[in-house]
């Protein structure tokens, strides 16, 4: 049996990020990751900016989060951006069927020998998506490619099955 995840368990930010955020009949929260929301590249010169619109974002009370989850249904990507004080801001939510899921893939880019970026990237049927996750160890991500992975192997099989 899956692990699930509370969100009642989560912090206040990733709560009112995914606040948007319905579960269907059934649904339970089975994985989630927090993206960055500032990348801007993996060169030091992008690193630097980044940091710099995050302290921006930070003194005029904005923010940018994003938040991958996965469900035994679907997977949720949940964005909030807000700046200069909630004078401009969006919420964004984008599911997709699990079943539409494709392919599943992590990535990590080193530059300078120690500046690390982790990717996490799937594609489905219609489209690809890249989220870029911070505080994440080696050993997560191969816990997503072994997540994902079940989830494509059970997408085949039902497949198969239904031929």
């Amino acid at each position: 049996m899956e692990q699930t995840v509370d969100l009642s368990s989560l912090n206040e930010k990733a709560r009112k990020a995914m606040a948007e955020v319905q579960l269907l009949p059934g649904e339970t929260i089975l994985r989630i990751w927090e993206g960055e929301g500032f990348f801007l590249g993996v060169s030091p010169m992008a690193k630097a900016i980044s940091k710099l619109m995050r302290f921006m974002a930070f003194i005029t009370c904005g923010h940018i989060r994003v938040y991958m989850l996965v469900t035994n249904m679907r997977i949720v990507i949940a964005e909030s951006n807000y700046q200069n004080c909630g004078a401009v801001g969006y919420r964004a939510i984008k599911t997709v069927a699990l079943g539409s899921l494709l392919e599943a893939s992590i990535r990590r880019d080193t530059q300078c020998c120690c500046l690390h970026t982790r990717f996490l990237q799937f594609q489905t049927k219609t489209e690809d998506f890249t989220v870029v996750v911070k505080k994440l160890k080696d050993e997560d991500l191969k816990d997503y490619l072994d997540f994902l992975g079940r989830v494509m192997v059970n997408n085949a099989q039902g497949a198969q099955g239904q031929q």
